[in-house]
């Protein structure tokens, strides 16, 4: 497995106003983010998220705990979400109200937006397992399935 480790993380700065921690909570790794995302911290938080894109196991992103997001911030989350989108992976955004209230800026994108934790780690414990979904095969795997 490549990525942070799942085991409880923890990043504060003061001088950023953000607090960053992460920690396994099956079915998924949670991240949380409290404090402020705004220009000061928005490199920080951007970089600490996109280091979880590769953790074998879906993500909870809970910004439950954000009192402040700017539209730099904002965009760190939609970055986040569209890295998870790429590449596959299940994940579920925990939302303050501070965050709630730039929702609507994000027109099209669908985002997987619950109020709790519990919430969040329901709904992912229900997702079934990605190793098991259908995708198409090509023309030469098929003929490899089938032996010729």
């Amino acid at each position: 497995m490549t990525g942070p480790k799942l085991v409880r993380i923890s990043t504060a700065s003061p001088a950023l106003g953000v607090r960053l921690c992460s920690y396994p909570r099956p079915p998924a790794v949670v991240i949380e983010v409290g404090g402020e995302i705004d220009a000061r911290s928005v490199r920080h938080v951007s970089r600490y998220l996109i280091g979880f894109i590769h953790v074998g196991r879906p993500l909870v992103l809970d910004c439950s705990r954000v009192s402040f997001v700017n539209f730099a911030g904002f965009r760190a989350i939609l970055r986040f979400a569209t890295e998870c989108r790429q590449t596959g992976r299940d994940w579920v955004l925990v939302a303050s109200d501070a965050v709630k209230l730039l929702l609507p800026t994000a027109t099209g994108l669908r985002l997987p937006v619950v109020d709790t934790l519990d919430e969040a780690l329901l709904r992912l414990a229900q997702t079934p397992d990605a190793r098991w979904r259908l995708r198409s095969i090509t023309t030469l795997e098929s003929k490899k399935l089938a032996g010729d």
